[in-house]
């Protein structure tokens, strides 16, 4: 068939878009459109929520080991300027795991996910883990290994905690 044949039949091809049948077009499919914005809002809502927070901070610490007296001007001005020997033992005291220690049992970091792994485990995840563990043969629980096993635990939190420190 040729074009004028087909011209007849459906009449000529208009020059312009009636903005009436693209409305039609998109009323026809409007439950195409609201299932794909559902999807995506729901999805966007969904990760939003699964994703942790992290904060992160800095801090500048002014390592001055002469003991001045600030009423007398003079003495303030006039001091000779730490040594890089001294520098380093404060950046090792800083980064010392006594330290750590002492700021995880401060803040009590051992209950927090960020810091302590075991508390991230997914819930069906421990139930599985716990039944596995079940199944085992199971050493007799004395006070000692239960001490040492929230010991380890607490190390491997000061752990995490340095490892995200940098002095």
């Amino acid at each position: 068939m040729k074009i004028s044949q087909i011209e007849k039949f459906i009449g000529p091809e208009p020059d312009f878009v009636d903005i009436r049948d693209v409305f039609l077009v998109f009323w026809r499919r409007i439950g195409l459109f609201l299932a794909a914005l559902v999807l995506v809002t729901s999805l966007v809502t969904v990760i939003t929520l699964q994703v942790k927070p992290k904060y992160t901070t800095a801090a500048s610490v002014l390592i001055d080991l002469q003991e001045k007296d600030a009423t007398d001007l003079s003495s303030v001005l006039t001091g000779a300027p730490p040594d890089s020997a001294q520098v380093d033992t404060q950046v090792e005291v800083i980064k010392s795991l006594i330290l750590g220690d002492k700021v995880v049992t401060k803040l009590n970091l051992v209950n927090d996910p960020e810091f302590n792994g075991n508390l991230r485990d997914i819930k069906e995840f421990a139930k599985f883990k716990d039944w596995v563990k079940s199944l085992l043969p199971q050493p007799l629980a004395n006070e000692k290994t239960v001490s040492v096993s929230e010991e380890l635990e607490k190390e491997r939190v000061v752990r995490a905690v340095l490892s995200r420190l940098s002095v």
